[in-house]
């Protein structure tokens, strides 16, 4: 619902460091009227080069992320159609968002939070999970397909059928093993 908010993000590293960023009195307003869903995933990014942790909020029927920094939600990024998941690189360099209904992964990249061009994966994309070393991120379609996609050129790899509706993915922290 449109209105005033405190919102407190809170990252915690790998090593156990814990930060904290408080947004008081932040104003959200929608596009959409009363019906307009504002969040459906949400993913802390630590944004490269700088020190200051950013939320990605994608909107489901907006089509469009929003960067959440300190100080507060910067422009919306438009995507595809019904963005459902959103993975980002562990170097903090590429958000990856699963748009559902165009099919599609739409790359930000977040030096600048501009989209990049769309790349094409199986029906209904539905969540993302990318190696720890960064060079792949694995997409899961409710089409029963993963399509794994180059980090470095944002290309397409062959799709892998592992059946019916699979609606997570993990990989091992080995990078060798995705878990569908």
């Amino acid at each position: 619902k449109p209105g005033t908010y405190t919102v407190t993000l809170t990252v915690t590293d790998a090593d156990g460091t814990s930060t904290a960023t408080v947004f008081t009195g932040q104003t959200v307003s929608l596009a959409g009227g009363p019906s307009a869903q504002a969040t459906q995933a949400v993913t802390i990014a630590n944004t490269v080069p700088g020190p200051a942790p950013t939320a990605y909020a994608a909107s489901l029927t907006l089509d469009t992320v929003v960067p959440i920094g300190p100080n507060g939600p910067g422009a919306p990024i438009t995507v595809g159609s019904a963005p459902v998941a959103i993975a980002v690189t562990p170097n903090g360099a590429t958000a990856y968002v699963a748009n559902y209904t165009s099919n599609t992964v739409t790359p930000i990249a977040t030096a600048t939070n501009t989209a990049g061009t769309p790349i094409p994966v199986g029906t209904s994309p539905f969540a993302i999970a990318i190696t720890p070393n960064g060079a792949t991120a694995y997409v899961t379609s409710l089409s029963g397909t993963v399509t794994p996609i180059n980090t470095a050129t944002n290309t397409p790899g062959t799709q892998i059928a592992v059946g019916a509706n699979p609606y997570g993915i993990a990989i091992s922290p080995h990078g060798k093993t995705a878990y569908v």
